[in-house]
């Protein structure tokens, strides 16, 4: 039962990671801009030319790599950075979101949690 919890959050992280990564490509799904901090924060990335295809390129191969169970452990390291900024941005620059960014962190850490073996002699010496 407990596998298939973890399998079951981790595949839904997976698509979640894999539709919006590819959405960054495709705009296939209306993003509504934020107000005030979070627009500017989402122009500024825009105006780059490039840092919503980096951000896209990350989350679709760590996305992948959740569904397929191929590399999880890499996978959970790539979108560490993501997530944090999700989380943040959620946070400070766009309140309205809070909840949708709480909840994906929430299945990121217990993701890391759960591969936590694998994961950690990445991070420590």
């Amino acid at each position: 039962m407990k596998k298939n919890v973890f399998m079951g959050l981790r595949i839904l992280l997976g698509l979640v990671f894999l539709i919006f990564g590819a959405n960054k490509f495709f705009q296939f799904i209306p993003m509504e801009m934020p107000d005030g901090a979070g627009k500017d924060f989402m122009m500024a990335l825009g105006a780059t030319g490039y840092m919503f295809y980096l951000i896209g390129a990350v989350e679709v191969i760590g996305g992948i790599r959740l569904v397929l169970n191929k590399c999880v452990p890499q996978g959970l390291l790539l979108l560490a950075p993501v997530v944090v900024n999700i989380f943040l941005f959620h946070t400070f620059l766009d309140p309205a979101g809070f909840v949708m960014g709480a909840v994906v962190t929430l299945i990121y850490v217990v993701l890391v949690y759960d591969n936590w073996k694998a994961i950690k002699p990445s991070l420590l010496p």
